[in-house]
């Protein structure tokens, strides 16, 4: 016996059900398809948002590239990279001082490399400092919301995280 997988099959009855609507007509699902295109608003990916917002800095802050942390690598392209931001109007909120350097990616990849640590304990029981990390810069991070809503000049709201896309509470990007 087959093992089958329930979601597949979903996805398929759906796509089915889209396809018989038009007759199973490639020309007619594609001029759908384009037409959809044209009414709906496109969504934000990452790399727009990093792009945007590397665009379009806050007063005061101070963007710069620099090598991802333990290595010599730096990659150029600000959306992909490592980013060492100062901000010297940063919201009290956000807790960084003004001439504080905070580590900043766009790159899920690059901030899963270099997750912030707790302090702790080693095994010889010696105290282990934390680690900050790489703070990934998305929807819903309390610093990029701060970063927006200063360009912005108004909090975000509900209807603004619906017109780019993504909820708040999720992070589709």
């Amino acid at each position: 016996m087959r093992w089958r997988d329930p979601i597949v099959e979903e996805v398929r009855r759906a796509r089915d059900a889209y396809a018989k609507q038009f007759n199973y007509d490639l020309d007619a699902i594609y001029r759908d398809l384009k037409a959809k295109e044209r009414h709906e608003p496109l969504s934000v990916t990452q790399g727009k948002l990093a792009a945007w917002c590397l665009t379009h800095p806050p007063p005061g802050m101070r963007i710069i590239v620099v090598p991802e942390p333990w290595t010599n690598i730096v990659i150029q392209d600000g959306t992909q990279g490592c980013l060492a931001i100062t901000w010297v109007y940063a919201p009290p909120h956000l807790g960084i001082a003004p001439t504080e350097e905070v580590l900043v990616t766009f790159s899920g990849a690059l901030a899963d490399r270099h997750p912030s640590t707790a302090p702790g304990e080693s095994e010889q029981g010696v105290d282990v400092e934390g680690k900050a990390g790489v703070r990934l810069l998305t929807w819903g991070d309390p610093y990029l919301t701060a970063w927006l809503e200063a360009v912005r000049g108004a909090p975000l709201t509900e209807a603004d995280y619906h017109a780019a896309g993504p909820t708040p509470a999720t992070d589709a990007i």
